[in-house]
């Protein structure tokens, strides 16, 4: 079938954990995707102040 993906898992504390999976979409469609998730959901995306800069976080 297909070539095996690689992949790692990150634990994140408190029973959260995050799994990648290396190459799980080609490059334009995971361009895509991301495309999709910046543009399409509105993000709230606070300022905030750090050594008395404003910062976007």
């Amino acid at each position: 079938m297909g070539e095996k993906m690689s992949r790692s898992t990150l634990d994140l504390g408190n029973g959260s954990e995050v799994i990648y999976f290396e190459k799980f979409l080609p490059p334009h469609q995971s361009w895509d995707w991301l495309k999709y998730l910046d543009e399409g959901i509105p993000w709230t995306r606070p300022t905030i102040r750090v050594y008395g800069r404003s910062l976007t976080q």
